[in-house]
């Protein structure tokens, strides 16, 4: 799963099934969320969202 927000400027791109185009292990699910514009890519503005939260759960 991939949960972007578009100011993050570590996001190489939306669409990760480019950057692994020979296996099946990634879906093409792209989850938008917006962080706080100080720092996009904070993992806790990240874990702020039940987007980024629910999966985590799920593992857990």
């Amino acid at each position: 799963m991939n949960i972007a927000d578009r100011d993050d400027y570590i996001v190489s791109t939306l669409r990760l099934r480019t950057l692994f185009p020979e296996t099946d292990d990634v879906l093409e699910r792209t989850h938008m969320v917006k962080n706080a514009n100080g720092n996009p890519h904070a993992a806790l503005e990240y874990l702020k969202h039940w987007e980024t939260v629910a999966p985590l759960a799920q593992v857990l």
